[in-house]
């Protein structure tokens, strides 16, 4: 968990810090275009869902920085997604 939360914060960081050329460059600009489109369309959903599924959540963290989306609410969301989705792992291969 806390790994996963580190990379999280890192991939935001790096959105946040990293020209968007250089990001679009790496990530590829269709991607990054649509990580951006859910987040301002349904803000803390997406970060919520991205994390809780196995869907790409670092390319919506990227996306959360270059929008400066809120640091704080962008760290709960993204923990809580991942904390779920971490407790119905275990649940189901505790075996």
């Amino acid at each position: 968990m806390v790994t996963a939360v580190a990379a999280q914060c890192i991939d935001y960081l790096i959105g946040r810090l990293l020209r968007p050329n250089k990001i679009i460059e790496l990530m590829g600009q269709k991607r990054i275009e649509k990580a951006e489109q859910k987040i301002k369309r349904f803000g803390m959903l997406t970060i919520f869902v991205f994390n809780l599924f196995p869907l790409s959540s670092p390319v919506i963290a990227l996306a959360a920085g270059m929008l400066r989306y809120d640091f704080r609410r962008f760290l709960v969301v993204s923990m809580l997604g991942l904390l779920l989705k971490y407790v119905v792992i275990y649940l189901v291969f505790k075996g």
